[in-house]
């Protein structure tokens, strides 16, 4: 914390080589409070809403985002690895709010009358004071499926063979159901539904289908509000029938296919008589 520029800020220093960088972090308007840092994460108290709130920044240089605004007073942040733990008093009092990273929610920990202050995080525990006494919680990590590919922009081609990945911790289970939407997520069709949880699934073949509005979905096979479905739209596109020169069916024409044709001079197509071709 360091008031340099006139107000509150929050500047860090890189020590790990021979001669020390310091650099800022935020510099916004009003002042910036208790910074605490996690890895590459740093977290604070931040006033340029009028009212306390709880803001932070990846390093080294990424632009400072919004973890907690609401009416009232967020204080006295901390942070370990995917959690992120403050003082909050939106109720009246002080009572202990928490946020992961990875899923961007923002979740309570203890509701209480009196006071909750004090916050500190450790993994997935969380202790402070409450009414003079020290207490504790165990957090379980959250459920996440995350979609990696197709996950928007992707131009696939119909009929041949795609590749769906994705990502998964906490209580997922070890079977999910994939799905897949030609609207932009308004309707979704099975691809399969009872999988293996392996991160990988090969779409083979693709559908025979022409859309630029289409998604997948991932969710868990007993549990449908896990899930992940594509951040954005991609495409699956139906070749142009007259590009007939394709003969490896990639819907692209290039040495492949003249090797294609090669490989198959003068071979006969009738399987019954060998000897038709030699009359034709």
């Amino acid at each position: 914390m360091d008031d340099r520029g006139g107000n509150n800020d929050i500047y860090g220093c890189d020590i790990s080589g021979q001669k020390k960088i310091e650099f800022p972090i935020c510099t916004d308007a009003n002042g910036q409070w208790y910074p605490k840092i996690s890895g590459n994460v740093v977290v604070w108290q931040d006033d340029r809403n009028d009212d306390s709130d709880i803001y932070g920044c990846y390093l080294p240089s990424g632009t400072p985002f919004e973890i907690c605004r609401h009416a009232g007073t967020q204080a006295n942040p901390a942070i370990y690895g995917d959690m992120v733990v403050w003082e909050d008093n939106r109720n009246g009092n002080y009572d202990i709010y928490g946020y992961r990273l990875s899923t961007h929610a923002v979740f309570p920990v203890r509701l209480e009358s009196g006071d909750q202050v004090s916050p500190a995080v450790d993994a997935n525990i969380i202790v402070w004071q409450g009414n003079g006494d020290i207490y504790g919680a165990y957090i379980p990590e959250p459920s996440v499926i995350r979609i990696l590919s197709p996950n928007g922009g992707e131009m696939l081609l119909a009929g041949a063979n795609g590749v769906i990945n994705w990502s998964s911790s906490g209580a997922v289970g070890d079977y999910v159901k994939i799905e897949y939407s030609t609207n932009n997520g308004q309707d979704y069709l099975i691809i399969d539904p009872n999988v293996a949880n392996t991160s990988s699934f090969d779409w083979d073949p693709l559908p025979i289908i022409d859309s630029n509005q289409c998604k997948v979905r991932i969710s868990n096979s007993v549990n449908p509000a896990v899930f992940d479905e594509s951040d954005d739209v991609f495409t699956i596109f139906i070749c142009d029938p007259n590009l007939t020169g394709d003969m490896v069916k990639d819907c692209v024409i290039n040495m492949l296919d003249f090797a294609a044709l090669a490989g198959q001079w003068l071979e006969c197509g009738n399987r019954r008589d060998t000897n038709w071709c030699d009359n034709n």
